[in-house]
């Protein structure tokens, strides 16, 4: 498998290089266009920081899937989504407006419980999970400008 070659400068000011595998570096290319858009909605979108960021995981996130992304960051991905679809719709179901398939994780309409969650957190709880998609926008771009031989 191919690896990537990157060049840092050390302490001391040589450069030394670091390598990786390929297969990583096209996840996180493969990755990075929605992680930067999900981003994106989160700084300039419309809102306080939960209706920002219902729209960044909804619009942006919640397709993807942990092996979507380089090692080590797809459990981070994972944990940012379970943060942001805690809480599901029970109270719409008991009221009757939506059928119990709607809040089961396999439905397509899965989605569904980011409102709900969104609801009930407090905006010091969606700030922190904005902070997550930061970090790990930046280590997906990290990785994917990264070169290989």
């Amino acid at each position: 498998m191919p690896k990537y070659l990157i060049p840092y400068p050390d302490h001391a000011g040589a450069n030394r290089t670091e390598v990786g595998d390929a297969d990583e570096i096209m996840k996180a290319r493969g990755v990075l266009e929605q992680v930067t858009k999900a981003l994106e909605a989160l700084c300039v979108g419309k809102g306080d920081v939960r209706s920002r960021l219902e729209d960044a995981v909804s619009s942006h996130l919640i397709h993807l899937t942990e092996e979507n992304f380089p090692s080590g960051l797809g459990c981070r991905f994972a944990k940012i989504i379970q943060q942001s679809t805690k809480y599901d719709a029970s109270d719409l179901y008991r009221a009757g407006l939506i059928p119990l398939e709607y809040l089961s994780p396999g439905n397509p309409h899965y989605k569904g419980r980011i409102q709900p969650t969104m609801r009930r957190i407090r905006r010091s709880t969606g700030s922190k999970i904005a902070r997550e998609i930061w970090s790990l926008h930046c280590e997906v771009e990290s990785i994917a400008e990264k070169h290989w031989e």
